[in-house]
């Protein structure tokens, strides 16, 4: 059962003492209270730190706490964590979905009574948009692209190599004037931003009226209860091998409840959550199937969870991310 926390002092999170000296604490973002329950230890991706997961007790969003201050996150963000791989890897891992998500985007900003504008007059900003490849896709699609991201290295890639205008800073530096676009994506930005509220704020009012923003963030129904299952399979049927743990845990972990609640609070008039496409890159999947059948069980898994999701009436939405889609008021 979680442990019932009245304040969120780091202190109050049982967790090792030397830690916390790198960390601070933080109220909830989306309601600003402090009171929290505690859930679980877990490492904090992809910053690779443990810490505390807890739940506000007021408006139940899950987030890590305590956390590396701002400063910390954006020195990391900037450097490391494009260094981490080559481009090729990065494309790689991500391609699939980008290929999906701009067929969805297309579907359904350029479709019906609410298309938002003419075809290839369409301005589409994507804020963490690292080293451009969404980007080059959405603009081989039609779209007039930008884009947003503070790693030096990724941004140099997409200027040199792929010719993207892609800004270098956060996107509130950017000084994008009001109701510039009629599309905003953010694929896994959401849940590592450490003000998620104030970025889905800005993201509303760069929105021109009835545009749209697309999100891709972690689902905590997925990694949470994956989370406990995993270390009782740990403990007592491991047989002392090391296992990766096949969940991931951002700074907020954001529900379907949670994340309408949020972009509903800064103006979204309409938002659909459904199950985003995957692919496991768990390394221990591919060690155990190969490389070549890892992307059948993601499509395996996907198609799983999508049973469960219309079987349930469309309310159990399962898996590993969620695929938001939020419209501006006109």
């Amino acid at each position: 059962m979680p442990t019932n926390i009245q304040d969120g002092s780091p202190k109050a999170f049982g967790a090792p003492t030397g830690l916390f000296k790198m960390l601070e604490s933080v109220s909830c973002n989306l309601c600003r209270s402090k009171k929290a329950f505690f859930l679980s230890k877990v490492l904090i991706s992809p910053i690779r730190e443990v810490s505390t997961l807890v739940k506000c007790r007021n408006c139940g969003l899950v987030y890590v706490n305590p956390r590396h201050p701002v400063k910390v996150e954006k020195e990391f963000y900037a450097s490391a964590y494009h260094e981490a791989q080559k481009p090729e890897v990065w494309k790689e891992d991500r391609l699939p979905f980008f290929k999906k998500s701009i067929k969805k985007i297309n579907s359904y900003a350029r479709s019906g009574d609410r298309a938002l504008s003419a075809p290839g007059r369409e301005k589409l900003l994507d804020i963490g948009c690292g080293m451009g490849f969404f980007l080059d896709l959405a603009r081989k699609s039609g779209w007039e692209v930008k884009g947003v991201d503070i790693s030096d290295s990724a941004v140099a890639y997409g200027r040199e190599k792929l010719g993207l205008d892609i800004f270098k800073g956060e996107l509130k530096e950017g000084k994008f004037a009001d109701r510039s676009f009629e599309v905003i994506t953010s694929w896994n930005v959401l849940d590592q931003y450490y003000d998620p509220l104030g970025l889905a704020q800005e993201t509303a009012r760069l929105l021109k009226p009835d545009g749209m923003a697309f999100f891709r963030i972690s689902n905590v129904h997925f990694h949470f209860p994956l989370h406990l299952i995993f270390k009782i399979v740990r403990k007592f049927f491991s047989g002392g091998q090391k296992l990766t743990e096949p969940t991931v845990f951002h700074i907020y972990m954001f529900s379907p409840r949670t994340v309408k609640k949020l972009l509903k609070q800064v103006g979204f008039k309409k938002v659909i959550v459904r199950n985003s496409p995957f692919t496991p890159v768990v390394d221990d999947v591919k060690r155990l199937v190969g490389k070549p059948l890892n992307r059948y069980v993601g499509l395996f898994l996907f198609v799983f969870i999508q049973i469960v999701f219309y079987l349930s009436l469309k309310r159990l939405i399962l898996g590993p991310s969620l695929f938001v889609v939020a419209r501006k008021h006109e």
